[in-house]
């Protein structure tokens, strides 16, 4: 739901316009380990690889080893003796079986944990494996380390890798720097329920329906897909809990009452289909979009409308300007003439 690393797709026998982005986590990774050999100390060892990408404007070079640098792999690992992230080598039984990844890629088949393309962040800088795109993303961060933004890219990173708690620490910064950070309460919500910790989940799931009113510098599509994800976590919490989990967040009474320092306080009653489609996405709407502002001309103080000279006089003759009409009781409806003497209607007179 949240925005990942992107894989940029393109078949090898189309130009480069005809790219699509990919989100990191839609593409199958693959499933066993895969032998490879450190290039800074030459050994070897299995490792999960994630999905490969092999980019083809790389590959078509005329270098030796050019299909070795067009490789990449989106999963988290380094040397177990070194503790290198990369260069990596790859020995034959490696080159067969990514051979035949690409073949059956190739052929049009779907679901294949190999992509045309190259990895990159979201500044577009391109990478082949994630222990480059981690060194880039904690240069950022040392010349940025109070923006939260940042620390959720990292925490992205880890988690699609497995790096649990790695991936945890990160997104609890980011709640540390900025505690209305809904990206942030989400990934870390996700990342308890994925971990067994459901019940850790749910404030931050209820800080996402809190906050994302006021979230404007995250795009509409993002915030909705967040809202979405937070109410049918809850919606399953509070009907596995029997109602013990409250399905909407709760507002802090000094919280309230800052906000309606100001305001009024407005109670809109509504009610929600949640078992269809239609329910959920209003429910969506609710916590996304700021509230109409027609409503708030009830609550404003009407100013008194008085009439210049000129429309006085244009309504009324001149004789009657200075003398007012004193009656002990209203003898005109609205649409009567209006008894001034003006010819025209009382609402549209004297009645005003």
């Amino acid at each position: 739901m949240a925005r990942k690393t992107k894989l940029h797709h393109s078949t090898p026998s189309r130009r480069a316009s005809s790219q699509r982005h990919w989100n990191v986590n839609d593409v199958p990774r693959v499933e066993k380990p895969l032998s490879l050999v450190c290039g800074a100390c030459g050994a070897s060892g299995r490792y999960d690889v994630g999905t490969v990408t092999l980019d083809p404007t790389v590959a078509k070079s005329p270098d030796r080893d050019a299909i070795e640098k067009a490789l990449g792999f989106t999963g988290y690992f380094r040397c177990r003796k070194c503790d290198a992230g990369g260069p990596w080598e790859l020995p034959i039984e490696t080159v067969a079986y990514i051979t035949a990844l690409a073949v059956t890629a190739m052929s049009g088949i779907e679901d294949v944990p190999l992509v045309f393309g190259y990895s990159a962040t979201f500044d577009k800088r391109i990478f082949r494996y994630a222990t480059d795109c981690e060194a880039h993303l904690k240069g950022l961060i040392d010349h940025e380390p109070e923006r939260g933004f940042l620390w959720v890219r990292l925490g992205n990173l880890y988690r699609h890798s497995g790096q649990n708690e790695r991936a945890q620490t990160a997104y609890e910064r980011a709640i540390e720097l900025d505690p209305t950070d809904i990206e942030a309460h989400c990934m870390l919500g996700e990342l308890l329920i994925e971990t067994g910790r459901p019940l850790e989940a749910v404030p931050h799931f209820h800080a996402v329906l809190k906050h994302v009113r006021d979230a404007r510098q995250v795009n509409k599509e993002l915030r909705r897909n967040l809202v979405r994800g937070a109410i049918e976590y809850l919606l399953e919490a509070h009907a596995e809990s029997n109602g013990q989990i409250d399905l909407l967040p709760t507002m802090d009474p000094g919280e309230m009452a800052k906000r309606a320092k100001d305001e009024p306080v407005v109670v809109e009653l509504r009610e929600f289909d949640l078992g269809s489609e239609k329910g959920i996405n209003d429910l969506c709407d609710m916590f996304v979009e700021r509230p109409r502002r027609s409503g708030r001309g009830l609550f404003r103080r009407r100013r008194k409308r008085v009439p210049d000279a000129t429309a006085k006089a244009a309504c009324c003759p001149d004789d009657r300007l200075a003398t007012p009409i004193h009656r002990e009781a209203l003898t005109a409806g609205r649409n009567d003439q209006c008894p001034c003497g003006s010819g025209r209607k009382y609402k549209k007179c004297c009645g005003r």
